[in-house]
């Protein structure tokens, strides 16, 4: 386990706890390490904590993974991606993430349409970025 990131990310925290895109690279490091319950925290921090849509946005879809991989937590798991879907409703990711949701558990309708929409979304989105959110 490397710490050195970890204890570098923390001594920045402590010099501005208010600053979201510091708390965001921590919880994302936290995620990393598998200590969802303290991702969670920071990822929902850091959207309360800023106006950048983006930051926000990407902070419920990132937050509803570690919910979902918990593999208990569905509705709440739900409730993450829609939040994302209404900050920013243009993305595709947070349509995916969804598209699964449904998908396991049996939602036909409402995976197909999801589905339909990530994709029709990928395609005029330039920043598509399946990778961060772990799709």
């Amino acid at each position: 386990m490397n710490t050195d990131k970890l204890t570098s990310l923390l001594e920045l925290h402590a010099e501005d706890v208010k600053d979201p895109y510091v708390i965001f690279e921590l919880a994302k490091e936290y995620d990393h390490l598998k200590q969802g319950a303290a991702a969670v925290g920071l990822y929902i921090k850091s959207a309360d904590l800023t106006d950048d849509k983006d930051l926000q946005y990407k902070c419920m879809v990132l937050a509803g993974n570690c919910y979902r991989r918990q593999g208990n937590r569905s509705f709440t798991t739900f409730g993450m991606y829609q939040d994302a879907v209404i900050v920013q409703p243009d993305r595709p990711e947070a349509h995916h993430c969804l598209a699964s949701y449904h998908e396991s558990r049996a939602e036909w309708k409402q995976c197909l349409m999801h589905a339909r929409l990530g994709l029709y979304l990928s395609h005029d989105f330039d920043d598509f970025e399946e990778d961060e959110f772990d799709l």
